[in-house]
């Protein structure tokens, strides 16, 4: 199984991980770890530590951090070296739901990574642009 652990600055990383236990349900071996203002980054890798201790069943773990060179994004690359782990910037709730939706199936781990990518980079849409397009016949569906 792929566990999946969301690090992002302040209780952001851990509301995601609450919004999608509501909308999917379950969560095994899917936690949020909070970074919090004034904690060193020693801190966050003890933290980061215990979460992956946790996460016994998982064979591999995807972290996903809020952005691309910040402490959180520090601390998980330094989880890389020791199994099959990888790690994604710029998470979002679409990339979320679509590793638990298919963390189950024998995919590689590119496959699974690339699948996050391509469903957050997805669920970005202007609505404005995509109703106007909708009301002048260019565009397809509804919200």
């Amino acid at each position: 199984m792929t566990g999946i652990i969301v690090v992002c600055h302040n209780y952001l990383g851990v509301e995601l991980v609450k919004t999608v236990k509501m909308i999917y349900g379950g969560g095994d071996n899917l936690q949020g770890v909070p970074f919090l203002q004034h904690e060193s980054l020693e801190v966050l890798k003890t933290r980061m530590q215990n979460v992956v201790k946790q996460m016994k069943d998982a064979d591999r773990i995807i972290f996903l951090v809020d952005m691309f060179g910040g402490s959180c994004a520090k601390i998980c690359c330094e989880f890389l070296e020791l199994k099959e782990y990888e790690v994604l910037s710029g998470v979002n709730l679409p990339m979320i739901l679509e590793l638990i939706s298919k963390r189950d199936q024998a995919v590689s781990m590119k496959e699974a990574v690339e699948a996050s990518r391509a469903a957050g980079i997805k669920g970005i849409i202007s609505l404005k642009g995509f109703f106007t397009g909708w009301m002048t016949g260019s565009s397809t569906g509804r919200c």
